[in-house]
């Protein structure tokens, strides 16, 4: 069930994260093009927060396929699907707190500016969830190296009992 739910969830993940770049990308191109001051600092980090989800995406589907054990060791790859979902978390936070704080918010780049901030939650509950099954996954597996500790101990036994 998980490896089907995985794909599914980094799919979303992948659509959403390229809808994010393009919809932060519109409204800090207007703030560049039509007024004085840059864009906000909160969509300027939810133009960081998609890139950085597309390449842990990259990481966390070729990683174990491609690069040696000791750099896909499964709190790595919990670490980085953790630090999305706070990159998330945050951005969509800080997001709907500057949105609610402007005086008018009127015209396309509001409505664009409002998308974004939808756009992040949806990823923020994708991230959770692909947190939440690697997380058992872990714990079931015993961390991921139960194989080997049960190998290990089974052999002491047996040897053991030969002993004896």
């Amino acid at each position: 069930m998980a490896s089907w739910a995985l794909t599914a969830l980094r799919t979303l993940q992948g659509l959403a994260a390229i809808t994010n770049i393009v919809l932060s990308g519109l409204v800090i191109n207007w703030y560049m093009l039509r007024t004085s001051m840059g864009a906000p600092s909160s969509f300027n980090f939810l133009m960081f927060a998609p890139i950085f989800s597309v390449l842990s995406i990259a990481y966390l589907v070729l990683g174990p396929r491609c690069l040696p054990v000791r750099w896909t060791h499964p709190y790595a790859l919990l670490g980085v699907e953790a630090i999305n979902t706070i990159f998330y978390f945050a951005g969509f936070i800080a997001l709907a707190v500057f949105l609610s704080a402007l005086l008018f918010c009127n015209g396309t780049v509001c409505a664009v500016g409002r998308a974004t901030s939808v756009v992040a939650a949806a990823e923020f509950i994708t991230w959770m969830g692909s947190t939440l099954i690697r997380a058992k996954e872990m714990i079931m597996a015993g961390d991921g190296f139960q194989a080997e500790t049960d190998a290990d101990s089974s052999s002491q036994g047996e040897q053991q009992m030969r002993q004896v």
